[in-house]
């Protein structure tokens, strides 16, 4: 399906083809000033997990598919310098409307090792967020870059070595609150994967709701010996517990100590 937008005459447009079934490779997509805006705005907004992921996996993307951004990047440095100052940054967003106090904060989000200018790949990281470009094998990936030691979910001590003198006991803790629906201490990978796909208080929702489904289809001892038929826990007793999907495979995996 083609696809195309444009920016009424402020230059930093794009159109593309976006084409399924090319795994380990990000879509190409159409941008606009607004689209930067808003993605970079939303940026701002993320848990540092997030922003670090979206990190990895911008260095890691396909080369072509990030061409549009490639041009509205080159489009917005204006001094050809090949990073983004604050006056640049503060052009497009005043553009889309956002005043300079939000722009400061939007820029001081984006760059990310607070160098006081903004380097091209933290400007991709910053616009894939909230895009359909990152693919759930790249997503994968960045969470064994994330789990270093193999352990099969991220850890304190993985993080804290991702940090590095960012490091602090209270960062980490709000990094594996964020993505630790489970409680467990840690975040495995269908925890991180639904990190990256949606809200906190989606997940949370979405674990009570296959808590109460596991229930229903496995009900206790205590029940069956009190006549119940525990038919429904027969016809779903081959569904592996935690549901099925991409990441399922792979966390059970991870908690039988494979990867």
């Amino acid at each position: 399906a083609a696809a195309s937008s444009s920016a009424g005459g402020d230059g930093v447009t794009g159109s593309s083809t976006a084409s399924g079934g090319s795994t380990g490779k990000l879509v190409r997509e159409s941008y606009s000033e607004d689209n930067i805006a808003e993605s970079l705005s939303e940026y701002a907004r993320c848990s540092k997990l997030r922003k670090i992921a979206l990190m990895i996996v911008a260095h890691r993307s396909d080369y072509e598919a990030l061409r549009d951004l490639r041009e509205a990047f080159r489009a917005i440095d204006t001094n050809d310098e090949g990073f983004l100052n604050f006056g640049e940054l503060q052009v497009v967003l005043r553009r889309a409307g956002y005043d300079d106090e939000t722009v400061r904060q939007v820029f001081d989000a984006v760059d990310h090792d607070g160098t006081g200018r903004i380097s091209y790949t933290e400007f991709i990281a910053a616009c894939l967020e909230g895009s359909s470009l990152v693919q759930e094998d790249q997503l994968v990936e960045a969470f064994d870059r994330l789990d270093a030691d193999d352990s099969g979910y991220i850890s304190r001590e993985n993080l804290k070595e991702i940090l590095g003198n960012q490091f602090s006991p209270q960062l980490v803790d709000e990094m594996i609150k964020e993505g630790d629906y489970k409680n467990t201490g840690h975040i495995d990978l269908e925890e991180f994967i639904a990190l990256m796909r949606g809200t906190r208080e989606k997940r949370v929702k979405e674990a009570e709701r296959k808590s109460q489904t596991r229930q229903a289809a496995f009900p206790s001892k205590k029940k069956k010996a009190n006549g119940s038929s525990g038919s429904s826990g027969s016809a779903l007793g081959t569904v592996p517990e935690g549901g099925a999907g991409p990441a399922s495979g792979r966390a059970a995996a991870s908690e039988s100590g494979g990867k």
